[in-house]
């Protein structure tokens, strides 16, 4: 038939970087839309339920609760997950990022490396992000790994103007923005934005 083989497509593209081996747990997203809903304030303006049957989706942190059928729930900080008693009620793939192995597997999470001293999203090592510094960026990481090729961004808002996040702070003893770093995070997506668009990936950022 004449249909597109995306999947063979997806695992060529690994092994032409010199890639072989892709993590059991990755999911096949080649051909698909992919939504990321992060925490900023406007990610409560958008009817994602619109959606949800037209798109794959990942959640980040706490904004699952905007799309609790999300098809993947990421948190780079083990602690999140730790005083969220590990978010039981998601039902999806859960992903952290490095995370012990031993513990990742034992609360049912599967974990990604970072990249030491590589800022750039990582195409060639799958189960390998750049050190963006913040779960969106990883996200973004993660979706291009599976094969992704346009990416819609939601609640990423790159401003504390209206807020930190939609859900208010995090609880004690997490991490919440600052505008200086969200400012180093829009610098190293911008920098990206060429080699992306050579490479026919499309990411629209809806919240700005």
């Amino acid at each position: 038939s004449g249909s597109i083989n995306y999947r063979r497509m997806w695992r060529r593209s690994f092994i032409r970087s010199g890639t072989r081996h892709l993590p059991d747990w990755f999911l096949d997203w080649s051909g698909e839309i992919c939504i990321i809903v992060a925490s900023g304030p406007s990610a409560t303006d958008e009817k994602l339920d619109d959606y949800k049957d037209r798109a794959k989706f990942i959640a980040i942190n706490n904004s699952w609760k905007l799309c609790p059928w999300a098809d993947v729930l990421l948190a780079a900080d083990g602690g999140w997950w730790f005083k969220n008693d590990w978010v039981p009620e998601f039902t999806g793939l859960k992903v952290v990022i490095d995370q012990a192995q031993s513990i990742a597997k034992e609360r049912g999470l599967k974990s990604l490396t970072l990249i030491k001293r590589d800022t750039t999203l990582s195409t060639a090592n799958p189960g390998k992000v750049g050190m963006g510094g913040n779960s969106g960026f990883y996200a973004i990481n993660l979706a291009i790994q599976f094969g992704c090729k346009r990416i819609i961004l939601v609640g990423y808002d790159m401003t504390l103007e209206r807020g930190l996040h939609w859900h208010g702070k995090h609880q004690k003893g997490l991490n919440n923005p600052v505008q200086v770093r969200i400012d180093r995070w829009r610098i190293l997506l911008d920098k990206e934005s060429e080699r992306l668009r050579k490479a026919g990936i499309s990411i629209v950022n809806a919240s700005m």
